[in-house]
């Protein structure tokens, strides 16, 4: 049976990797020996193909441009939490160290108070510490970072019982029991103003409001 060469040559691969029937495997093999056109394409697909020497340099030479990607990655990345770090540093020594900054961030009032009494409430007037002439007989909760925290000082002679009233004298603490060395929470309105009293047991007091 006389086979054309364009369908032999479609099954050459086929038969070059004997996935090709005994009858078709023969028939392809004869035409190969007879169709010297057909035996250079089969030559050329059965030629080993060479081997690509690569030295050892020239992988180097590939693998460097990839590697010094990779560490000025990582320079960028440790220079980048340095200067994270130091600018965190030195954010945390101005507020600390630079007055203005402290007050601003981190403002607060106090009061101190004389009772002589355990029975009777005392009047709280405010002051701060960063405005030696500020004097005020209401607490003003005026800026975002006040925390609306009170705190009975650790020196102080005992447990406090504070009442707390707005500008319409609406009580909104009666009977808030502050220990000596404790900070209580209070849920109060910015930008209002409170009075506030104590009462204890007699002594010299000190509180903050934060």
């Amino acid at each position: 049976m006389d086979i054309p060469c364009n369908i032999i040559q479609d099954i050459m691969p086929l038969y070059i990797d004997s996935l090709c029937s005994e009858e078709t495997s023969k028939e392809v093999k004869e035409h190969i020996n007879e169709c010297n056109s057909c035996k250079v394409i089969y030559t050329q697909m059965t030629a080993d193909v060479p081997k690509q020497n690569i030295s050892k340099e020239e992988i180097r030479l590939e693998k460097d441009p990839f590697k010094k990607i990779r560490i000025f990655n990582i320079i960028k990345i440790l220079l980048s939490v340095f200067l994270t770090i130091i600018i965190m540093l030195c954010g945390m020594w101005s507020v600390q160290e630079i007055s203005v900054l402290n007050h601003f961030f981190f403002p607060k009032y106090y009061a101190f108070a004389q009772i002589t009494d355990s029975s009777e409430f005392v009047d709280l007037s405010f002051s701060k510490p960063d405005d030696l002439q500020y004097k005020s007989d209401t607490l003003l909760y005026d800026s975002v970072f006040y925390k609306m925290e009170i705190t009975n000082h650790a020196n102080n002679p005992g447990t406090l019982s504070f009442c707390i009233k707005d500008d319409e004298n609406n009580i909104i603490y009666d009977d808030l029991q502050i220990s000596a060395g404790q900070t209580a929470k209070c849920s109060l309105k910015r930008n209002k103003e409170y009075t506030v009293e104590i009462s204890g047991e007699p002594g010299r007091y000190y509180i903050n409001f934060s």
